[in-house]
C-alpha cells in the first residue's frame, strides 16, 4: 500500500485492490477455499491457528488498508525526502518521520479489524482448530439449540469487548476536539 501511494505502477495498483476483491466475497467462500487449499497442499496448516489468522488477513485486510491509506496520502513525500537528504536510510526515515504521522490510521485500521474479527462467524466456524471457540462461536452455539439465556453472557462479553476499542478511539477523538477548541 506503501509503495502505490508513493510509487504508482500496475503492479503497485494491483497489489493494492486485490484485497478489496477478496474482501467482497463472502467469508464462507473464503473459508472454504483455505479448507480445501489446507487440505490439498498444506495439510499441516489445516485446523491451525495460522490458518484461522490468514483467513482473516484474507478478509479483513482492507479495513485497515483504507484506514492507513487515507492518512498515508496526507503525509507529504517532501518530509521523507528531506529524512533521506539528512543522511537516514528509507527504514529509519520511515520509522521516525512516516509512522508517526501515520500512527492514527494504523490505530484505526486496527480497531476496525478487531471488530470484525471478535464478530467473524462463517470463517471462523470452518477455519478454526477444533476445541478452539470464539465468543462469537460460543452465542451462535447456544443461539442454533435454542438455549437464549446461555448464549446471554457470550454476548454480553462480545459488546463489551467490541466495544472498548471503539471507546478509546472517540474519546482521544473528542479529546482532540476539546484541545483544538482550546476547553480542558
Amino acid at each position: 500500500m506503501f509503495l502505490a501511494v508513493r510509487y504508482q505502477g500496475r503492479l503497485a495498483t494491483l497489489a493494492e485492490r486485490l484485497p478489496y476483491f477478496i474482501h467482497s466475497l463472502p467469508g464462507l467462500v473464503i473459508g472454504l477455499t483455505l479448507v480445501f487449499f489446507a487440505i490439498r497442499y498444506a495439510y499441516p496448516l489445516y485446523q491451525t491457528v495460522p490458518l484461522l489468522l490468514i483467513g482473516y488477513a484474507m478478509l479483513y485486510l482492507p479495513l485497515a488498508q483504507s484506514s492507513i491509506r487515507s492518512v498515508l496520502v496526507q503525509v507529504p513525500s517532501q518530509l521523507e525526502e528531506v529524512a533521506g537528504s539528512l543522511g537516514k536510510r528509507s527504514l529509519s526515515v520511515f520509522a521516525r518521520v512516516t509512522l508517526p504521522l501515520i500512527a492514527p490510521g494504523v490505530g484505526a485500521g486496527l480497531a476496525l479489524v478487531f471488530l470484525q474479527v471478535m464478530k467473524e462467524l462463517t470463517a471462523t466456524l470452518l477455519l478454526r482448530p477444533t476445541g478452539v471457540d470464539t465468543l462469537a462461536t460460543r452465542v451462535w452455539v447456544h443461539t442454533a439449540s435454542g438455549e437464549y439465556a446461555a448464549s446471554a453472557p457470550y454476548a454480553a462479553l462480545l459488546i463489551l469487548v467490541s466495544g472498548l476499542p471503539v471507546y478509546l478511539l472517540t474519546m482521544r477523538s473528542f479529546t482532540r476536539s476539546k484541545q483544538k477548541r482550546g476547553e480542558t
